[in-house]
């Protein structure tokens, strides 16, 4: 029976309070529903949701109030037209007053002598706008506008239904049997929902309001919309990474289920998603389940653009048997169910309405068929499903803009067409229709309408924790429920194991056989004969193939029929149990979550006499053989060397902290990367007394990483193979410099490539290797080594060995003297994981950090902050830790009712062995009785586990703040702004976030600022504030970058020129006025301007990639360029002097005085473009001297030749057009233009030219003559 403050299906008056809302920009009226505590809203105890009343009943409220409102607003106008009438009789005024309020007389004298015609109030205020606030009036307004929103809502609604939505006389709603349902719609919608477990739709109820009148509740969800409007008026767009696999299912899901459903408003705003867990939520469902056909309503002119018109292009392989088992009289049974409260005789589907439902779930079942041979049907997505979606968007809405009028005859791409239009085109997906909502989102931000926000920036922008209000005591009693019902199920299950086994093993069976008739080759078609043909045959095996899909639905159906019951029975002790473990937090109590795999420890029995193979070693472990499968098999330390034995002062807890390690890891990762993780199992050898572990090879594994890259150089240079092998017959691994490693770098830099002694992973590769190195943080295990991960299938990447887990590495023998010493940065030791730069090792100080020994591009990165949020999110953490508790705990309790000697010494090595890894976390153990040992231990690892995971998700904004940092540092057009003033709006919430809460973890020691993450192997870990840690990044970057001196320089220099402008001292007048004489600071803040002119000029080159030696080039262009008009100018000032004689002397032809002001003329130009070119040639070799004495090289972007744009030399005459090819000075600003070099060396050869032809050329006197004669 359900507890009096459980939910109900239909929630009561009495249970919620109902507040208004701001519904501007919504269709309908809407409320925000509160419960009263004493029973929570929805089923998970979410005590908040958006209420809506039925279209009519809102519509007859508001057509009652109208009236009354209408009535008021035409005397409150009768007023404001006595009061303009009174003010013109008893005021001077003004002209343009008097003239004002004259019209105002006339428009409402009129307007009242008429009797108030089609009284629209909206076109009223437009006509007084200084009285649209007055109570009455804006009141009036209020209603009227609700009233439209109404319509507007029966408007939308109008492709729902073939039958009209008002009387056409009337334009009133009409009621009974002709009202739309929105509400049952929206809570149909929910039913299915729950009916296919797909879970990604908002949970819908009714309610009933105090006066009896229904009303439907949609609880809130966990998560914020993937686009909406922000409080200051922008639109956004929630920027995360929707390529993951769970938000990726939860938007294939969502975008199936609507198909089935008949959703015609998913737009982006009404996608909810969760990062943290991938969960996706549907909200707003209630314009769904059409009479009409499907396609003849999306046809339709005015039909909504939102839904997608095309069945999903992909779906995840549960789903698909979902959906494939349902049967259609169980769709039509719950749709019939839906009604109005209370009864439900009101506000049902119509048959029309159902029948279409069902004959969109069976087109659905058809075109999963279709998927399933086309390989849609997948059990993991990942980028290359999601690239592809977006590709197909993108394609599909260009090609619908390319035949609009608009677009016709130009090129159409995403940069040309608007955001209205862009939205406005088909959606092929739900992952299509965020893709464009995304690219909408960057044109509003361009025009600085829009924002782009993380999910935590989001947060804080909106006032939102993403997280639905629960009641903390029931959803506590959830988590419980839960927890059983798994736990009962699990059992159920394993009782029906036969009858699961018999029809799977069928449905496999039929699978085979199905695949073998889509090409039957010649035996196949002749066996297919009997049965009609190929066809026909592969038809007759989909049909038994959905019969024993609905057989095991069935199956699980009474399972979970007969596990609600014995649920039900214990309900009311775990709502107690739930009361005591939220005020007892660290005492939790109950029912734990159903364990993965086998429930306690093992038997050695299967591997006792097999063959050991590889035995010895460092931990002396082997592989065996067992019915086909491969084991890693670890054995007692006692029959290890010295050494090693002396190291783990005899005990087994790098044994039995694989097995911790492991199970909690395996949980962890989810069910989708559960493969990836071995099965590690305590296996009890009843003949020696030992315990002893067994680890199940990965299924598809290829070796280690060094394997992996061993077979990737052998591709690129076969040669390789034929290298001498190294002591354990592999290929040594070969650096660039010839030198042989241990293990090959692994880096998971998407820009690099694998080469000789580096392997380069990409895609899922190297997201499971931050995946697996998060886990290694959570787990304490430093072991991290590229032998430690597991190439599976070539393109994913697993994790084993996690005996060094439970910070073993840095706890051994030696202390800090040895890179030990535990924790060093003891706030956060997800951070010391990652910043560390030694493990305990041989020598003194011991080894470096195999992290950074071995890995490139495990830095701050989105990638990584992703893979830390991922294991930091996991609730299932604990689920492993249970399971191998459970084998310690049994294993101990057998052992304790044996008694025996070999016994007690057994339970000796168990319970010291566990003591040593509860130690290694800090956690000493005070319990001295087996039993309670094991338990103290467990409990400690439970907080060990719980603190990490806490820690972790700090350590995950962290990585994301560091990222976005580097993101706008490594931009070239944010070279110029201001640290910390200029940094994105976004990296200052995830500071604030971080800094201001007095709790978090990483707060730098000192209290001064954080303690930032290590970026590289070469750089420590920084501790600071925001500014501090960004000004230390940007000379990072610009070193990689090149120009890092220089712009260093700048900023001295900067600040040198504002303290000289804003407060000069005694000292600097003194200094400026020896220097610079009567100028004073304005000469030596003259001199700085120039410096900063030269080092920008010296930065803007190395950026365009122009080399010293296209500076030194230039030169001596410019320099033969001198000369050349220096002989130029020696030449017209000879003519000059010819000419004066002739005048003086009355010699020849005498020049005019025309002819005389001309050729001054061409001397002063020449003059004149000399000196311009000496103070270029000045600038240019400051440059280059800059350049050198700071280091500032760059590399051509692409070999320069330069041509001669002429090449003879009887054309000098230099015009004011010729001229201007000498403004070489370019003081634009700092810019990369990669066809610089090119262009400065054409710039400079075209003065060259201009003055006759090729370097060093001089004109001659003879042609010269020619030119100056005239």
């Amino acid at each position: 029976m359900p507890l009096p403050n459980e939910p109900t299906d239909i929630v009561p008056s009495g249970d919620f309070d109902l507040e208004d809302r701001d519904n501007l920009g919504q269709a309908s009226v809407t409320f925000k529903a509160q419960s009263r505590r004493e029973r929570p809203l929805g089923d998970g105890g979410e005590t908040r949701g958006i209420a809506k009343r039925e279209v009519d009943d809102v519509r007859q409220v508001l057509l009652g109030q109208r009236d009354l409102a209408n009535q008021q607003a035409q005397a409150r106008l009768v007023e404001i037209r006595d009061e303009a009438q009174h003010k013109l009789e008893t005021e001077e005024l003004g002209l343009e007053e008097r003239q004002k309020l004259e019209e105002r007389v006339s428009y409402l004298s009129k307007k009242i002598e008429q009797g108030w015609p089609d009284f629209d109030i909206s076109s009223i205020v437009t006509q007084l706008p200084d009285h649209a606030q007055d109570e009455a009036i804006a009141k009036c307004v209020n209603i009227s506008t609700r009233l439209k929103d109404q319509e507007t809502t029966m408007s939308t609604a109008q492709p729902l239904i073939s039958r009209p939505l008002m009387n056409i006389d009337t334009l009133e709603l009409e009621i009974g049997e002709k009202d739309v349902h929105l509400l049952s719609r929206a809570v149909a919608s929910s039913a299915v929902d729950q009916l296919l477990g797909t879970r990604c739709l908002a949970q819908e109820k009714f309610g009933m309001d105090g006066d009896g009148h229904p009303i439907g509740i949609s609880v809130q969800v966990d998560g914020l919309g993937t686009m909406g409007n922000l409080p200051n008026g922008h639109t956004y767009f929630m920027d995360i990474d929707y390529s993951s696999h769970n938000v990726q299912k939860g938007l294939y899901d969502l975008e199936a289920l609507d198909y089935i459903t008949g959703q015609v408003d998913r737009h982006a705003g009404n996608i909810f998603i969760d990062p943290e867990t991938g969960e996706v939520r549907g909200i707003d469902n209630d314009l769904a389940f059409p009479q009409m056909d499907r396609s003849e309503m999306l046809e339709q002119q005015g039909a909504p653009n939102f839904p997608v018109k095309n069945l999903p292009r992909y779906m995840h392989e549960d789903t698909a048997r979902k959906i494939e088992s349902l049967r259609p009289e169980d769709l039509r049974e719950t749709l019939s169910n839906v009604g109005y409260p209370p009864d439900g005789a009101r506000g049902k589907l119509t048959h029309e309405e159902i029948e279409g439902s069902v004959k969109r779930l069976q087109e659905m079942q058809q075109h999963i068929q279709t998927l399933r041979g086309e390989g849609r049907v997948v059990k993991q997505f990942t980028g290359k499903e999601y690239t592809e979606a977006v590709m197909h968007q993108t394609e599909s809405s260009l090609r619908e803009l390319s035949e609009m009028d608009s677009y016709k005859g130009t090129a159409v791409t995403v940069d040309t067409v608007t955001g209205t239009h862009l939205s406005s085109t088909g959606k092929t997906s739900y992952i299509g229709t965020i893709a464009l909502e995304q690219h909408v989102s960057e044109k509003n931000i361009a025009l600085g309408t829009g924002e782009k926000h993380s999910f935590d920036s989001l947060k804080v922008q909106l006032n939102s924790t993403g997280k639905a209000i629960r009641d903390e005591d029931f959803a506590e009693f959830t988590r419980l429920t839960e927890n059983l019902r798994g736990q009962e199920k699990q059992q159920l299950t394993s009782m029906h194991t036969p009858q699961f086994a018999q029809l799977t093993s069928r449905l496999y069976e039929v699978e085979a056989n199905i695949e073998k008739l889509k090409n039957p080759g010649v035996l196949g078609t002749l066996g297919a004969i009997p049965k009609g043909g190929p066809t026909s045959a592969r038809r007759e095996l989909e049909q038994e193939r959905l019969e024993i899909l609905q057989d095991i639905r069935d199956l699980e159906r009474s399972i979970d029929e007969r596990v609600e019951q014995l649920v039900d029975d214990q309900k009311e002790d775990l709502w107690v149990i739930a009361q005591h473990n939220v005020e007892n937090p660290e005492m939790r109590l109950g029912p734990k979550p159903p364990q993965p795999g086998e429930p306690h420890y093992g038997s050695f029995e299967d591997f006792r006499g097999k063959q050991v193979v590889g035995a010895g070693g460092a931990t002396g472990s082997g592989r065996v053989k067992v019915e086909g499968e491969n084991f890693q098999l670890k054995g007692s330390i006692a029959h290890s060397g010295l050494g090693r034995r002396l190291k783990s002062s005899g005990l087994n807890h790098e044994n039995y902290g694989e097995v911790i390690a492991t199970n909690i890891s395996k949980a962890v990762v989810g069910e989708d990367n559960r493969d990836f993780i071995p099965d590690v199992l305590l296996r009890q050898d009843e003949h020696t007394h030992e315990p002893k572990v067994t680890s199940r090879y990965l299924q598809g594994g290829k070796g280690d990483l060094d394997d992996r890259y061993r077979r990737e150089m052998q591709d690129i240079d076969p040669k390789l193979a034929l290298l001498p092998k190294d002591s354990n017959g592999k290929t040594p691994i070969i650096d660039e410099n010839g030198k042989q490693k241990k293990h090959a770098y692994i880096t998971l830099d998407p820009t690099k490539s694998t080469g000789p002694g580096v392997l380069a992973l990409k895609d899922e590769a190297a997201q499971d290797v931050r995946r697996n190195i998060a886990l290694s943080a959570l787990m304490g295990d430093h072991d991290v080594n590229p032998g430690n991960m597991i190439d599976v299938g070539g393109t994913r990447v697993g994790r084993i060995d996690f005996g060094h887990a439970f910070n073993e590495l840095i706890t051994a023998p030696g202390g800090k003297m040895t890179g030990g010493g535990g924790v060093r940065f003891e706030n956060n030791r997800i951070l010391d994981f990652f910043n560390r730069e030694k493990v305990s090792g041989g020598k003194l100080g011991g080894d470096p950090s195999k992290l950074w020994r071995d890995y490139d591009g495990i830095g701050p990165s989105q990638e990584m902050a992703t893979a830390l949020r991922e294991v930091a999110g996991n609730k299932e953490a604990l689920d492993g830790l249970v399971h191998a508790k459970t084998q310690f705990v049994d294993l101990i309790a057998e052992l304790e009712a044996e008694g025996t000697p070999a016994a007690r010494k057994e339970i000796e090595d168990l319970t010291k062995s566990l003591a040593r890894i509860s130690k290694n976390v800090g956690m000493p153990v005070t319990s001295t009785e087996p039993s309670d040992v094991a338990k103290e231990v467990f409990q400690n690892l439970d907080t060990f586990v719980r603190e990490g995971q806490k820690q972790m998700n700090e350590v995950a904004d962290l990585c994301s703040l560091q990222a976005r940092i580097d993101t706008f540092l490594r931009d070239p057009a944010n070279d110029g702004k201001k640290i910390p003033d200029d940094l994105p709006q976004e990296v200052k919430d995830i500071y604030k976030l971080l800094s201001e809460n007095p709790d978090c973890s990483v707060k730098a020691t000192n209290g001064q600022g954080l303690q930032f993450m290590k970026n590289s192997k070469s750089e420590k870990a920084f501790s600071g504030d925001l500014e501090s840690y960004a000004k230390a990044r940007q000379q990072v970057v610009r070193l990689e970058r090149g120009e890092g001196p220089a712009l260093n320089e700048i900023d001295k220099l900067e600040a040198r020129k504002a303290q000289l402008q804003n407060n000069p001292s005694a000292g600097d007048h003194v200094k400026a006025f020896f220097k610079h004489g009567s100028k004073g600071v304005d000469g030596e803040i003259e001199q700085i301007e120039k410096q900063l002119e030269t080092l920008r000029a010296a930065v803007k080159e190395v950026q365009q990639g122009v080399s010293l030696q296209d500076d030194r080039k230039q030169v001596e262009i410019l320099k033969d360029s001198d000369r050349a008009l220096k002989s130029q100018i020696e030449q017209l000032k000879d003519q000059r002097g010819n000419m004066n004689l002739a005048r003086h002397f009355k010699i020849g032809e005498v020049p005019t005085d025309e002819q005389m002001l001309e050729v001054q003329r061409k001397i002063d130009q020449a003059e004149l473009a000399r000196a311009e070119v000496q103070a270029q040639i000045k600038k240019e070799e400051g440059v280059i001297s800059v350049r050198e004495k700071l280091g500032l090289k760059a590399t051509p972007k692409e070999p320069l030749t330069v041509q001669s744009q002429q090449q003879g030399g009887d054309d000098l005459d230099v015009d004011d057009e010729d001229l201007s090819v000498l403004d070489l000075d370019d003081s634009s600003e700092i810019g990369v233009d990669e066809e610089a070099p090119k262009k400065k060396l054409e710039r400079s050869q075209s003065v060259r030219d201009s003055l006759g032809g090729k370097t060093g050329e001089k004109t001659t006197t003879e042609s010269t003559k020619r030119k100056v004669t005239m």
